[in-house]
């Protein structure tokens, strides 16, 4: 653009949104992709991945399962009670806990919510805010949800196995998987798939016309409100089950290794009943029923 210059100097980042190491190689020449060093002059890591033995089918030193139009690099930190990685296809997947949830707080079949491949993509969010963007196929995350770094603060730890993670896995994922069924509507074809973003751009301009305020624009947005319905459902869900049943329970319930997939569904099942139990006895429809039958 007129009057900006690219400065190296000030610039940190380049190839695959990398941080540069310029104290070896020289300005520009290797990136520090956190577990190798990558020189883009050789267009090779310098060392082997450090989860080679995991896969064996790959070359110790592969980059995104050799497929890097489709696929980011697998550093292992993301939070293993969420997301399940699977080698063959390259993409991860809800676990079947966490599906039972969040099709419990959302109202989208779970059926529906294993069908979603999620993606680590850096790209899909501006201005540096951590996010998410569905489409009829798949959820791709920003960064940090799959990878947050060691220095990052609690709160906004996304990446490791911990309570803070999961919480924010959860919180965000029950509002996205309410956009696939609004997605399914505009098909599965590249053509559906672009008119489908483009539909929401059109929502997004028309907002901010109104509010002259890109945040007011999407959350008054008609499907992101639907969607930020299966959030609302799922922290009033959470904050019940943190009085009734610990400080965390959702999130130590989905990180114990001691449990199986099954038993964990049947864990959230008997948390979920007793949440609708005390939602009804909190309702003044049931409340009126209960009146007129005594």
């Amino acid at each position: 653009m007129v009057g900006r210059a690219y400065n190296p100097a000030l610039y940190r980042f380049g190839f695959n949104g990398k941080e540069d190491d310029n104290e070896v190689e020289g300005q520009g020449n290797e990136y520090n992709y956190g577990f190798r060093i990558y020189n883009p002059r050789l267009g090779r890591f310098l060392s082997v991945d450090p989860l080679q033995k995991k896969f064996p089918f790959y070359s110790p030193y592969h980059f995104a399962g050799n497929d890097v139009m489709r696929n980011t690099d697998l550093d292992g930190r993301e939070p293993k009670s969420v997301v399940a990685f699977n080698p063959v296809t390259g993409n991860y997947r809800f676990t079947a806990p966490v599906i039972h949830l969040l099709s419990l707080v959302s109202g989208v079949s779970e059926e529906r919510i294993s069908q979603a491949n999620l993606k680590k993509n850096s790209d899909v969010i501006v201005a540096n805010k951590q996010g998410a963007l569905t489409t009829v196929d798949r959820i791709a995350y920003t960064n940090e949800y799959f990878n947050a770094s060691k220095d990052q603060k609690e709160n906004f730890a996304y990446g490791q196995d911990n309570l803070t993670a999961v919480y924010n896995w959860l919180d965000i994922s029950s509002h996205e998987v309410g956009h696939l069924p609004q997605a399914d509507k505009y098909g599965k074809t590249n053509a559906g798939k672009i008119t489908y973003l483009l539909s929401f751009g059109k929502d997004y301009i028309a907002g901010y016309l109104k509010y002259k305020d890109m945040n007011q624009a999407h959350n008054n947005t008609p499907r992101e409100q639907e969607a930020e319905k299966g959030t609302t459902e799922f922290e009033a869900f959470n904050e019940f089950a943190n009085k009734e049943f610990g400080d965390n329970a959702v999130a130590k319930l989905l990180m114990n290794n001691k449990l199986t997939d099954k038993q964990k569904v049947e864990k959230i099942d008997t948390y979920w009943k007793a949440y609708q139990d005390n939602k009804n006895k909190k309702s003044p429809k049931s409340n009126d029923k209960n009146n007129k039958k005594n």
